[in-house]
């Protein structure tokens, strides 16, 4: 976890008691939403705590909404949308893991997408072969891509 941060992060599973989560969060929605089977559970795009069974089943926070993090669930519906028939039936590639550090790729006859993601403290520079651009921003970047500590990274080849 970054320094400013505490509590239990689970990369499938629910996050709780996460203080400074909005990136965290994000990390982790990033990670399951770009698996091969989505995992996103009720109030996750709004950090809402998993409890156990019956504590788990109350009512949806309507008063105190994430707005970051319900955005960028947003953000990542619309690249899943975007990029339906790769997410769909696309192949899931492990091309590197470094601590904790991880690059994935989803893969079929429609195209590429790649997902970086960096849970560690050092950065992580990446060579890449061509011209690439962040799904994210849409900023472009040529034979390397340098992921910064707690951060993340969706990319696709350009043509």
């Amino acid at each position: 976890l970054p320094e400013n941060a505490t509590g239990i992060v689970s990369i499938g599973l629910r996050f709780v008691n996460v203080t400074d989560g909005v990136a965290i969060a994000n990390v982790t929605s990033l990670i399951k939403g770009t698996i091969p089977v989505p995992v996103i559970y009720y109030g996750d795009e709004n950090a809402e705590e998993g409890h156990i069974d019956p504590f788990c089943r109350h009512c949806y926070d309507w008063e105190n909404q994430n707005v970051d993090l319900i955005s960028f669930y947003a953000n990542l519906g619309t690249i899943r949308e975007i990029y339906r028939n790769i997410f769909k039936d696309g192949n899931f590639e492990v091309l590197h893991i470094n601590g904790g550090f991880i690059m994935y790729k989803r893969e079929n006859e429609n195209g590429s997408i790649y997902i970086c993601v960096n849970n560690s403290s050092k950065q992580e520079l990446i060579e890449l072969n061509g011209k690439y651009q962040s799904c994210l921003n849409d900023k472009i970047f040529e034979n390397n891509l340098n992921v910064k500590p707690y951060s993340f990274e969706i990319f696709e080849k350009t043509k």
